[in-house]
């Protein structure tokens, strides 16, 4: 009955979410053990990464590969009531100014690379990902564990979100269809683990930019104050890079996974004592 009452996924634990409550928030963080989501989530590093390193990296070792440690999936009423209600907004809007929407596909849309990998079914609560709207799953690169933790029990802060880094698309929330863009902002914790979220994004009409060198502040008013909800940075196109996606409204992002990994670092070349 409350799931329904509350639009909230049906596989969530109502009962978790109520006892650990803070205030008006019901918010569950439960350890995956589900061997199939496990290697589903191994896999969706494995097939996003790429040994590409730009200037964030600071100077670090480009790792082989990133294995995973830990998968936690985030139950949060408030953050997916917001988001749900968001999409809802854009979904109306697009109905009446969406007429030459680009649609994304990310990396993230293992379908593409194996046609056997289920994209959004059993591993992501709520119904499946909404292609209308551009919806598609995003990472997130965190500077530890309570970082991921805050923001999955309060929710992004936009104007802290690209504290770590620059801001070549304006001052938003920025995610990467790539786990190795998003591994250059996660730091080690004691132990070597680091820390990436999985998001829900819904990226709507976005602005599509392959400049070098583009205008942040003509990105910002575009979504701000245009008809534009999201901002696509080819960097890839242009620098070889990465594709980089800005988002400047909070609601437009759900957390749904939080991921444990450790770098995996890269063979020593012959000849070269490590």
């Amino acid at each position: 009955m409350y799931h329904a009452k509350r639009a909230l996924p049906e596989n969530w634990d109502v009962e978790l979410m109520l006892r650990d409550r803070r205030g008006s928030k019901f918010v569950a963080k439960c350890r995956v053990e589900d061997k199939a989501v496990l290697k589903y989530f191994q896999r969706l590093l494995d097939s996003t990464f790429r040994k590409v390193v730009t200037r964030d990296r600071k100077g670090g070792n480009m790792p082989e590969r990133l294995r995973l440690v830990k998968v936690t999936e985030v139950a949060n009423n408030k953050l997916w009531i917001s988001c749900m209600a968001r999409q809802e907004a854009i979904r109306r809007e697009l109905r009446t100014d969406g007429k030459g929407m680009m649609m994304v596909k990310a990396d993230t849309n293992l379908s593409e690379i194996d046609t056997t990998a289920d994209q959004d079914g059993s591993c992501f609560s709520g119904p499946a990902l909404d292609p209308s709207v551009n919806e598609v799953i995003l990472f997130h690169g965190t500077i530890d564990i309570a970082a991921a933790a805050a923001i999955t029990t309060s929710d992004f802060w936009i104007y802290f979100a690209s504290s770590t880094a620059g801001t070549p698309y304006g001052r938003g929330l920025y995610l990467a269809e790539n786990c190795s863009k998003s591994d250059e902002y996660a730091r080690p914790e004691k132990g070597g683990n680091r820390t990436l979220l999985v998001c829900r994004t819904t990226l709507g009409h976005p602005l599509y930019t392959d400049q070098v060198s583009p205008d942040p502040r003509k990105c910002e008013d575009a979504c701000l104050k245009g008809p534009r909800h999201s901002v696509l940075g080819d960097r890839r196109k242009c620098r070889g890079t990465f594709r980089e996606f800005v988002i400047f409204d909070e609601e437009q992002v759900c957390a749904s996974h939080i991921l444990s990994y450790r770098r995996v670092p890269a063979p020593a070349k012959p000849g070269i004592e490590t």
